[in-house]
Parts: structure tokens; C-alpha cells; sequence
């Protein structure tokens, strides 16, 4: 993230496990209110299916487990092209799943990375458009790092195939985590004083290589963000009865994004707080995506050990 140590954006952070809301909070995993086999459950399977399927449910759980039963077992070649083609094939693999895989650092899933986002064409697609589709195929994993490596690969993608819109990747790697933010603040019902357009402009200046993108340029896509939200929804095919059940039963998550000051959390409520206020010795306003991701990842953390020990 090193590479963010310019690139300066007014951000509020927080998140939050709450009861199911409605569609208008940005990037909710959206519940499903009824789950619904299409077909009946095959009778009997092969060996091969059987482990295939045995393949597929490990993967949902714990990614990297599941490829190497595949492998091991003769299912799936160890090289990136069979394994995208897998993962893009196969039916019932969570989004979620792909993305952890995707995210890591291992050799592997960062050979899977770079093809997984060099199959996607972004060719005469808007920024807007591009992280919109792009975001559609998996979902973005919690950990900070994990969320680094693939805005990264998206962004060296995105300026390949539509090299004149802005001068370098690193350009596009800021501005896309800018419209996440933005995405988040214009549609989340738990922030009720709204980025202006002026606001996102001025957040957005000199992140071109020291200079400002066109205003015309950024007025485009907050429009697009606007009046369209990115919604990210998680797929139901890899649910069972009892799985789907248990989902329907919990509360959806989302993330929100504000003012540090007016959402800083209380130690007891099992979040992180956000960076202190500017006006206390402490960070400047203008705070980098970096410390975004910082914070977002000590969120998910938090939510995470809050999850497990109500769980014990």
C-alpha cells in the first residue's frame, strides 16, 4: 500500500453487524428471501462427481484446501489456466471463496490473479463500468492486503486496455477505492450528510501523477455512482437447506463510511474506531486510501473475534 502514501482522501470509517436491511445500503451482501433448487438433487454420483463435489464444498470453506484435493486427485491441473477456468465454470462456488483465493500471496493464486483479471475486457468501458463488472465476478475478501493485490491487478487491467484515460495504474487504483467510498457514502442509509460533487472533486485532486483529472472526467463518474449504486450480491447456488436456513436467520453486513469524529465507535462496542479527529494532534484531514484500508481491515477483525467469542 506504499504506493497510496500521496494520494490524500477525506474518509469517515466504520462497520457494523445489523439486522437485515433494505437494498438502498451500499454493498450489502443482499439475503436471499427464499432459496430454490431448480432441479431435484441427483440420485447417486459417480466417484469422480462425488469428488468433485467434495472439491467444490472444501473450497467454499477453505479455498486453498479445496484445490489441492482437486489437484491431488487428478480433478484439476496445479496451473492457472485450470484453475480459472474452474473456477469460472463450476457451479455453486462462492463468490466469497474466490475472492480469499484470488487475495493471497501463495505463487499460485497470484499467477490466478493476474489471468483471472486479464480474461476480463474493460476495453471502452468507463472506470465506473469496468470495477462495476469486475466486482459482479467475486466478492472483495476482508483482509487489507488481500484487497490491495486486486485493485491492483484491476488497475495494471483497466489502464492496458484503455491506456489514454489516465496517465499511469497507480491513477486508477486510488480513484476505483474512491468510488468504492463513494459508492458507500451517497447510498448508505447510515450516513445521512451526503458527498457533494465539489466534495469529490476536491478529495480526488493531484492524484495523477501530481496532477488533477479532469473535472468532467470525475463529474462522470460520481453521476454514474449516483444515480446507480454497486450493489454486490453473493450467490446462492453453493447453499444447502441448512445453510440457507442459518443465512436467512443473521443479520446482513455492511460497511459504511463517514465522518471520523461524528462515527467514532465506543471500545465496548466490539468495532475499531476510525482515525481521531484532525482538530486532536493527531492524523491531518486529508488521510490516505492506505489508512482506509488500515482501518477497514482492524473492522473486520474486530467483528470477526466479537463473532467468535459470542460463538464460544
Amino acid at each position: 500500500c506504499s504506493r497510496l502514501a500521496s494520494a490524500c482522501v477525506d474518509l469517515r470509517v466504520f462497520a457494523v453487524m445489523a439486522e437485515p436491511r433494505s437494498s438502498s445500503d451500499s454493498f450489502v451482501y443482499a439475503q436471499s428471501p427464499v432459496v430454490q433448487r431448480t432441479s431435484p438433487l441427483p440420485s447417486k454420483l459417480s466417484p469422480g462427481e462425488a469428488m468433485q463435489e467434495k472439491g467444490r464444498k472444501l473450497f467454499n470453506s477453505n479455498p486453498k484446501k479445496g484445490i489441492k484435493l482437486l489437484v491431488e486427485e487428478g480433478l484439476l491441473e496445479n496451473n492457472e489456466k485450470e484453475i480459472v477456468a474452474w473456477l469460472q465454470s463450476t457451479k455453486g462456488v462462492k463468490k466469497a471463496a474466490i475472492g480469499e483465493y484470488i487475495g493471497d500471496n501463495e505463487e499460485m493464486s497470484l499467477k490466478v490473479l493476474r489471468l483471472f483479471s486479464d480474461v476480463q475486457d474493460f476495453t471502452g468501458l468507463s472506470l465506473e463500468q469496468a470495477l462495476r463488472a469486475f466486482l459482479q465476478t467475486f466478492r472483495l475478501p476482508g483482509e487489507a492486503q488481500k484487497i490491495d493485490r486486486i485493485m491492483e491487478t484491476f488497475a495494471r487491467r483497466f489502464h492496458e486496455q484503455n491506456p489514454n484515460i489516465f496517465n499511469s495504474a497507480d491513477t486508477i487504483y486510488v480513484l476505483a477505492f474512491s468510488l468504492i467510498m463513494l459508492n458507500t457514502d451517497l447510498h448508505s442509509g447510515q450516513i445521512r450528510r451526503k458527498m457533494t460533487l465539489e466534495e469529490f472533486l476536491r478529495n480526488n485532486r493531484g492524484i495523477d501523477d501530481g496532477k488533477d483529472i479532469d473535472a468532467g472526467i470525475l463529474t462522470e463518474l460520481y453521476n454514474a455512482i449516483l444515480e446507480h449504486e454497486i450493489v454486490m450480491e453473493e450467490d446462492y447456488d453453493h447453499l444447502d437447506d441448512v445453510d440457507a436456513h442459518e443465512l436467512m436467520m443473521q443479520g446482513a453486513l455492511f460497511t459504511a463510511y463517514g465522518d471520523a469524529a461524528s462515527t467514532s465507535k465506543s471500545s465496548t462496542s466490539g468495532v475499531a474506531s476510525p482515525p481521531p479527529s484532525s482538530s486532536t494532534n493527531a492524523m491531518p484531514k486529508c488521510r490516505s486510501v492506505k489508512v482506509w484500508i488500515d482501518y477497514e481491515k482492524l473492522n473486520w477483525q474486530a467483528m470477526s473475534d466479537s463473532k467468535d467469542s459470542k460463538a464460544g
